[in-house]
């Protein structure tokens, strides 16, 4: 079977690119995919939200800052808008949202069949979650610590 040519790209089209912030956001969903595949093991699921989640709060206490301040400054020009704030802001809290259900509807409840829930030992870590609902948007911080040995 003969190889078929690919079809020339329309530059015509202007390809889209995302902005730094939009990119960082793409890339935490991308992560959370992995959170959420089945196949792969319980506790680098767990490791993969918890990836996600300490991100996103870098995500928030860096990057999201000069947005904020455009939305409340009512900014119409620039990088930053009342827009690009809305916009950020509605991935944002879908993501936080879509952390939630995956951590109480799949993966606590998993845990728990395996004979370990968040908050005791899992193998060879330990899970602490911190609910921050002062944040903008509320959400679960996820920590993985080695546990104590015992002597």
């Amino acid at each position: 079977m003969p190889l078929s040519t690919p079809a020339a790209p329309d530059l015509a089209m202007p390809i889209k690119f995302l902005d730094r912030d939009h990119s960082i956001l793409a890339f935490n969903e991308r992560v959370l995919d992995w959170a959420r595949r089945p196949e792969v093991p319980l506790l680098e699921r767990l490791r993969f939200l918890c990836i996600v989640s300490s991100n996103l709060d870098e995500f928030f206490e860096v990057r999201a800052a000069p947005h904020l301040t455009a939305f409340q400054a009512n900014e119409q020009k620039g990088a930053c808008t009342v827009e690009s704030f809305k916009a950020l802001s509605a991935i944002a809290h879908e993501m936080v949202a879509r952390q939630y259900a995956l951590y109480n509807d799949e993966l606590q409840p998993a845990f728990e069949r395996e004979g370990s829930c968040a908050g005791k030992t899992l193998r060879a870590s330990c899970m602490v979650i911190v609910e921050k609902p002062s944040a903008n948007p509320p959400a679960l911080m996820f920590a993985m610590t080695e546990p104590k040995t015992r002597r």
